[in-house]
């Protein structure tokens, strides 16, 4: 009895040796023009049968998801056109700004200190020039606008009447660029607004040097001032407040002659913790308290972990220091090397040299 031809799209049936059975069907022709072919194996010719049903209806199913998807991109370019603009572009500045801040500025990716500059600097600034307009309607000219406007009343953050300083508008305008650089991409921009800004010129300001007589009255302050030794260390080797009030008595090395900064204090906005960040220590942590001071165990940048040598001036001066705490009645939990009469740290902010 000759063999049944088979029907076009049924395929082949064989057996293996362990009695598998195999189900071939072709599902298209290769760039040689070769067939393409699929395989279904199963124990029993049903299984098999199955198996190609469900891979088919899945292959349509993914089909019809790309024809979808396809319309849809059709749809959007259509609408694009028509508007001008992507459809994703008009999410709002301060939407999009927020998240930008959030993934890419936000502890442990950024520094506390820095993200919550970050947010100062969107509070203050951004928010009232952009927060309300849709991503597409910041053109240059908006941004050139914010610099020019900042430039003749600022809303500086010392209460002071004024401008801002072209540092700071400067250091508006990366932000700015890094955002758009971002939003270019997620949210279908154009172009970088920014880039076609101008912005103004830095002049750095001449230092001056006190007179003799400036520097004995400066002096004569100083000595009046109860936290006299960390004034004068400060004066000696240059250090930020922030590194100055983080020393522990440990990293002064009298052996070496040195000391060591490896840590940073700063006070920041709550809003800007994140509480499981390891590289920083808060303090006296309350939710309710609008900021906090932290210690960093980094300072302000990755050179800033440095030893540094001291004279034999300001050593001895520190040695009479040291003396001095461990004969007062001062506590000193954190055997810091400047304590609060409390035996606390001492707020940056109101430390004034």
């Amino acid at each position: 009895m000759a063999n049944k031809r088979r029907a076009n799209g049924e395929g082949s049936w064989w057996q293996l040796p362990d009695r598998t059975w195999v189900h071939q069907i072709t599902i298209g022709r290769k760039e040689n023009g070769s067939p393409e072919r699929k395989s279904f194996k199963g124990k029993a010719k049903a299984i098999c049968k199955q198996r190609k049903e469900e891979w088919l209806a899945e292959r349509e199913h993914m089909k019809a998801l790309e024809e979808a998807s396809k319309q849809e991109d059709a749809q959007k370019e259509e609408m694009q056109k028509s508007l001008g603009h992507s459809m994703e572009s008009e999410t709002q500045f301060k939407d999009a700004f927020m998240d930008w801040l959030r993934l890419y500025k936000s502890p442990p990716t950024r520094k506390p200190s820095t993200y919550a500059s970050y947010l100062d600097i969107y509070h203050t600034h951004f928010a009232s020039a952009f927060d309300e307009m849709p991503l597409y309607q910041i053109s240059p000219d908006v941004i050139q606008e914010y610099y020019q406007k900042k430039q003749l009343n600022g809303a500086r953050m010392d209460g002071r009447n004024g401008g801002l300083s072209p540092k700071t508008i400067r250091n508006h305008h990366m932000i700015l660029k890094d955002f758009f650089t971002y939003a270019q991409s997620k949210y279908k921009l154009p172009c970088n607004p920014t880039l076609s800004t101008t912005r103004p010129e830095v002049v750095a300001k001449e230092m001056r040097v006190l007179s003799p007589s400036e520097m004995q009255i400066f002096m004569e302050e100083v000595m009046k001032e109860t936290q006299r030794i960390a004034i004068l260390t400060d004066l000696f080797v240059g250090f930020r407040v922030g590194e100055l009030l983080a020393l522990e008595i440990a990293d002064l090395d009298l052996e070496r002659q040195t000391l060591r900064i490896n840590k940073n204090l700063i006070r920041v906005k709550t809003e800007a913790l994140s509480l499981d960040n390891p590289n920083i220590r808060i303090l006296n942590y309350d939710p309710k308290k609008k900021t906090h001071l932290i210690v960093q165990s980094t300072p302000k940048t990755k050179t800033s972990n440095r030893e540094i040598a001291i004279s034999d001036g300001l050593c001895e001066l520190l040695i009479r220091h040291l003396y001095t705490l461990a004969h007062s009645s001062w506590p000193n939990p954190d055997n810091l090397l400047f304590p609060s009469r409390a035996g606390t740290y001492i707020d940056p902010k109101s430390f004034e040299i």
